[in-house]
C-alpha cells in the first residue's frame, strides 16, 4: 500500500473517531507556529520563505476529497523530493467528505510539519464573520452527536492559530482572498502584514480572508460579496512592491484549475472541481534555481466516484 492510500485510509478512520479526530486537531494547533524547513512563521501568522526550490500551492478542498487525493498524487512526491506544499485555505464546508479532508490536511502536517503550511481561508471563519454556506458544525452534529460541540470548539481554536499571509522576497504573495487593505497605505510589508503585532487587526483579516481581483480600474472597493474588496491590477502592482515579488497565488473563486488575472501578476487556484462540477482541480508550482524563476500551471483531472 502507497504512502498516500495509507494515509487516506487513515484520515478516514480518524474522521470516525471522535477521540482520534480531536487528539489530531489539538496536535496541529501545537504545529502551526513553528518553523519549517523553508519557511519561519512571524506573529501574530505571517510566513516567510527562506527558501524556494519547489513550492506548491493547493487552492481551495471544501471537503473534495476525491480531488484532494488526485492532488496529493502529484504532490507528495514534491515533498519526498524537498519541496514545500501550501494550501490556501477553506479545508471544509459544501463538499460530500469535509471530515475526511480536514483530518488528510491535518495528517499531512502531522507527518511533514516542515514542508506543509496551512493559510486560513474565509471558510476558517472568525467569530464575527461567517461565510454562507457554513456546514460543517451540522456534518459534526450528524456524525458526532454529544461530541460536535467540543470538536467544533477545537476546530475554531485551530482556524484563530492558521497564519494568514504567506510570502517570497523576490517572489510571491500567498494568500486566500487578497492582501491586506493597508498595501495600499503602507511603505513596508512589516506594516502592512501587521508582523510582529499581538493579532491581526478585524480589516486585515475580512480584506485577506474575503478579496477577489477585477480587471476594473480601480484601486480597492467594496465587494459585493458584502466583506472584503474588490482590488485592481494598481492595487497588485503596490501590494507586490512590498516583497519585490512577481505574483500574487490566491485561492477563494472557484475556477476550472485556475485562472490568471492583472497581467499574469494574480494567479488564482482552486482545487475541489467535484463539488462545483468542474473538471480539473488545479496546483501552481513556484521555484527558484540557479538565479531563475519559473511559475508552473498543473491541472489535475480527479476521477469521479463510482
Amino acid at each position: 500500500m502507497s504512502v498516500l492510500e495509507n494515509l487516506a485510509r487513515e484520515a478516514v478512520e480518524t474522521a470516525r473517531d471522535p477521540g482520534r479526530f480531536a487528539d489530531l486537531i489539538a496536535g496541529s494547533i501545537s504545529l502551526l507556529g513553528s518553523d519549517g524547513a523553508s519557511f519561519k512563521v512571524h506573529r501574530p501568522g505571517v510566513v516567510e520563505f527562506t527558501d524556494a526550490s519547489g513550492i506548491t500551492f493547493i487552492g481551495d478542498i471544501h471537503g473534495d476529497f476525491y480531488s484532494l487525493i488526485a492532488v496529493l498524487e502529484n504532490t507528495l512526491p514534491r515533498i519526498a523530493g524537498g519541496g514545500t506544499v501550501v494550501f490556501l485555505g477553506d479545508y471544509a464546508d459544501r463538499g460530500y467528505a469535509q471530515l475526511e479532508s480536514l483530518a488528510l490536511v491535518l495528517l499531512l502536517k502531522k507527518y511533514y510539519p516542515e514542508r506543509v503550511v496551512l493559510l486560513r481561508g474565509n471558510h476558517e471563519p472568525p467569530e464575527w464573520l461567517k461565510p454562507y454556506p457554513h456546514d460543517l458544525p451540522s456534518v459534526l452534529a450528524e456524525r458526532f452527536s454529544g461530541d460536535a460541540a467540543r470538536l467544533y470548539g477545537l476546530l475554531t481554536r485551530f482556524f484563530n492559530h492558521l497564519p494568514l499571509i504567506g510570502f517570497r522576497r523576490g517572489g510571491f504573495i500567498a494568500v486566500h482572498g487578497g492582501p491586506p487593505l493597508k498595501s495600499i497605505r503602507s511603505s513596508r510589508l512589516e506594516e502592512a502584514f501587521e508582523i510582529g503585532s499581538p493579532e491581526f487587526s478585524a480589516e486585515t483579516l475580512e480584506s485577506v480572508l474575503w478579496s477577489d481581483p477585477t480587471e476594473l480600474g480601480v484601486e480597492a472597493v467594496p465587494s459585493p460579496r458584502g466583506a472584503g474588496y474588490l482590488y485592481g491590477p494598481g492595487f497588485t502592482a503596490k501590494a507586490l512592491s512590498l516583497v519585490d515579488g512577481g505574483f500574487i497565488v490566491r485561492g477563494h473563486e472557484y475556477v476550472d484549475g485556475y485562472k490568471e488575472m492583472h497581467g499574469g501578476r494574480v494567479i488564482t487556484v482552486f482545487s475541489a472541481p467535484l463539488v462545483y462540477e468542474l473538471r480539473y482541480a488545479g496546483i501552481v508550482v513556484y521555484s527558484e534555481r540557479g538565479g531563475e524563476r519559473s511559475v508552473e500551471k498543473v491541472l489535475v483531472e480527479p476521477k469521479r466516484p463510482g
